[in-house]
Formats: structure tokens, C-alpha cells, sequence
């Protein structure tokens, strides 16, 4: 006969023979013995006992009689797993239990619609809240044991950028970036451009548009990802050409020449009259060079004072080539 945890069991002595028995006693297996006919006895923890009954008639035959009763411990089980967890992170949970006597069948019950029969389970929280979670233990003899526990599943750190800036090659900006509260850690990719990767906000400088991203872990060890484009252009504030010039020989302002900052090369710079006439070609050179600019001459002689017009195709640090168109007077 089985039982869970303790159990009294009824004996019953059904000794049958020709000879009167003079003597008979019952060992129950637990220290304990009887010399009751028809013994009632407790048994008062678990394990698997030997229970036997001597005999012994007037001529001295004897005879020994044994049978098996279990008393099963009841399963002691225990939740083990994270107290606070992440929402939509994979969660472990692991049944613990104490040394069984039996095979034991478990059901999971996570407070949010979710079950499983598996001994250790992994599942995801999709809302944040705090759950209760059951875990029910039943083994062979039906002995059952519930165990609960409260987990706290928090949202993930959110990340948010007001807006993916655009800057002129060669400025930079501080990233515009803002967190929720708890941020532990902070890891910015690629290096390149940024003032710093483990900090909050970073300033950044990319001479090419570049698409950061942002890596944070929250003090619960939630982490959550997202990224910004740092978009680098070349504009007017890079480049530029003077609207007059007096090719006088007088030391000022004697060339007409492109000017600008974060300019890799001039591709080219053509100058026009006002009938359309080209005057002055030049390919490839650098911006800012006074000896690579029109000094207001055309074949061989003083051109003309007036309005030109200019078509100068910038080349800057960014790879992009910029066609800027204008005019320029030449004064004599």
C-alpha cells in the first residue's frame, strides 16, 4: 500500500495450518515490532518498509511472511528564476526540487494566459506588470504540493532622437538624444566622428553622412537598441566667390579666386562675359589659392570691367561635388 508522507496501515493475520501456533510477532520495519493478532500501525515517515510476520506451532515449525509498504514523501518544490525580468525577453524557469522518491509531473501556470508541462521552461512576458506564478508538483502516489512566486516584468529603456540632423561638412553637433530614467551603460557604433561611445550624448563631426547606433542597458540589465543619421552635406556656409575684384597690380583684391572651407579641390571654374563668351577655364585645383585664380586678363589683354558670370563645380570633403553659379563685376 502507498501513501504520501505518514499512513496507518490495518494487519490482518491470516495464519492457517494444522498445528496451533504458539507464538507469532510482527516486525513493521521502522524499529518497531506487535504481538497483536491483528496489529494497527502508523507509520510516521516516508520511505519503503519491510513489514514481516513470524510464526512458530507447537512442533516448532516456523515460518516468515513478508509484504512492502511505501510512504511517500509529499514533492518540496521551489520556483527559481529572475524576480524582475525584461519585457519580451526569453525567461528561464526551473523547477526545484528536492530529492524525490518517485517521478514527479509538473504544470506552470505564469498568470498571463500561458501554461507548460516542462520541467525548466522558457517563455516571454509581452506586458509589463507584476505576475504570479504556480508551479504545481503531483507525483506517482498523487501526493501534490503548489508553490507560488511574485515576478515584476519592467518595460525596456526607451531611446528617443528628436530629429536625424543635418549639418555642413566640417561642423558637428551633439547628438539630439534623450532616455528614460536608470541607464547604466551606453555604447555608441561606429567610432568614427563621435567625441565619445560610452556617454549619453556625443558630439559628433562625420565627414561623411553616417548612421550611429546606440546600445543601452537599463539597471535591471534590460537593453534596447536604436540609431540616428547624421546627414553631411555641403552647402553655402562651405563655399563661396567674391562678387568684385580690381586686377590693378596693387596688392588687393587682384585675383578672383573660390574660396571656402572643408573643400577638397575646385574641379573646375569657368568665367563667362556677358555675351556668353568663356574668358577663363581652370580644372582641378585647391580652393583658397590666389595663384590658381583669374586675374582678370583674356588673351593677352585687361579684359573689359563689368559683370562676369562664373560656374564653379566645388569638390567637398564629404565626396560631393557642388555646381555654384554667380557673378562677379571686375571694376578697373
Amino acid at each position: 500500500k502507498a501513501f504520501c508522507d505518514s499512513g496507518t496501515v490495518f494487519f490482518t493475520n491470516y495464519t492457517i495450518g494444522n498445528d496451533p501456533v504458539t507464538s507469532s510477532i510482527w516486525d513493521f520495519g521502522d524499529g518497531s515490532t506487535s504481538l497483536d493478532q491483528d496489529p494497527i500501525h502508523s507509520f510516521t515517515s516516508p520511505g519503503q518498509y519491510l513489514v514481516s510476520l513470524s510464526v512458530v506451532t507447537t512442533t516448532g515449525c516456523a515460518r516468515t511472511l513478508t509484504d512492502t509498504v511505501r510512504v511517500y514523501a509529499t514533492p518540496n518544490p521551489s520556483i527559481i528564476s529572475d524576480s524582475v525580468v525584461c519585457i519580451n525577453s526569453l525567461i528561464n524557469f526551473r523547477a526545484g526540487l528536492l530529492p524525490t522518491d518517485t517521478a514527479v509531473n509538473v504544470t506552470w501556470s505564469f498568470g498571463n494566459g500561458q501554461t507548460s508541462t516542462q520541467l525548466n521552461p522558457q517563455i516571454t512576458f509581452a506586458s509589463t506588470g507584476t505576475f504570479i506564478i504556480t508551479l504545481d508538483v503531483v507525483n506517482a502516489a498523487g501526493c501534490k504540493m503548489s508553490v507560488t512566486k511574485s515576478i515584476r516584468v519592467t518595460p525596456l529603456p526607451i531611446i528617443t532622437f528628436s530629429t536625424n540632423p543635418v549639418i555642413p561638412v566640417g561642423s558637428s553637433i551633439q547628438i539630439p538624444v534623450t532616455y528614460t530614467p536608470g541607464i547604466r551603460s551606453y555604447t555608441w557604433t561606429p567610432i568614427s566622428g563621435l567625441s565619445c561611445t560610452d556617454c549619453a550624448v556625443p558630439v559628433a563631426k562625420p565627414f561623411l553622412t553616417t548612421k550611429y547606433g546606440i546600445n543601452v542597458v537599463d539597471s535591471i540589465g534590460c537593453t534596447s537598441n536604436a540609431s540616428v543619421t547624421v546627414t553631411v552635406i555641403c552647402n553655402e556656409k562651405n563655399y563661396f566667390g567674391p562678387n568684385t575684384f580690381s586686377p590693378n597690380n596693387d596688392g588687393n583684391n587682384d585675383l578672383f579666386y573660390p574660396r571656402g572651407s572643408n573643400i577638397t579641390r575646385i574641379q573646375s571654374m569657368r568665367i563667362f562675359s556677358r555675351w556668353g563668351e568663356m574668358v577663363f577655364e581652370k580644372r582641378n585645383f585647391s580652393a583658397n589659392s590666389g595663384s590658381d585664380g583669374w586675374n582678370g586678363m583674356y588673351k593677352g589683354k585687361r579684359a573689359d570691367a563689368g559683370v562676369y558670370v562664373y560656374i564653379i563645380e566645388f569638390i567637398c570633403e564629404n565626396g560631393a561635388i557642388i555646381p555654384f553659379k554667380g557673378d562677379v563685376t571686375l571694376v578697373r
